[in-house]
């Protein structure tokens, strides 16, 4: 990655709060991109997405920034927030804050506030009272079991959980689905085909 320019930057786990589950434990350490305050910036990307278009306008949009989720994968309706893409502003005072809530008792939530032991239900929850996120379009952070137009498809400029490419959906992931309930577009496989791999 050096070679292509990229700078690494060696960082420690975070510690996750005895209530995560066992499908997020490893995602609180994303919390450490608010440590890289050299940036004004950082456009944070999951490990399991795939970009599909250049999205470097993003640096120049307001953080924090996230897009909200559909909950049942169809469009209207309750959405709930996802930290899979996020632009954020780094700042080591909201780092400590969220470190401290790590640490605390949870909070009681119900499931519509996104309540599903994951880094994101933290990040929402506990930054909510210092930080307004402004909502991204669902094209820069489409889940693929979302139900969509092939033309929104075809807009899509990041991908999330690309995973389940080959049909077999991981354990995790699948336990996710059947406790929270979500669906397959049933135009994901042709506009997957058409739009992205002709």
């Amino acid at each position: 990655m050096t070679e292509m320019g990229a700078s690494l930057w060696p960082t420690q786990p975070v510690d996750p709060p005895a209530w995560a589950s066992a499908m997020h434990k490893q995602a609180f350490n994303k919390l450490r991109a608010l440590e890289l305050t050299h940036y004004s910036r950082v456009i944070f990307v999951d490990n399991d997405v795939m970009l599909r278009a250049n999205v470097d306008h993003l640096a120049f949009h307001p953080a924090p920034a996230a897009v909200w989720f559909p909950v049942n994968g169809s469009s209207g309706g309750m959405t709930t927030f996802n930290s899979g893409v996020m632009i954020l502003a780094p700042d080591l005072r909201i780092l400590r804050s969220l470190q401290v809530a790590i640490a605390a008792p949870r909070p009681p939530l119900s499931e519509s506030d996104g309540d599903d032991g994951s880094d994101q239900e933290l990040l929402f929850h506990a930054t909510s009272r210092n930080w307004t996120w402004s909502v991204l379009p669902v094209a820069y952070n489409t889940h693929r079991a979302m139900c969509l137009s092939n033309a929104s498809w075809a807009d899509v400029r990041i991908l999330h959980a690309i995973h389940g490419y080959d049909g077999k959906i991981p354990p995790p992931y699948r336990d996710h689905i059947a406790k929270y309930g979500t669906r397959r577009s049933p135009s994901w496989e042709r506009g997957v085909a058409e739009n992205w791999y002709t």
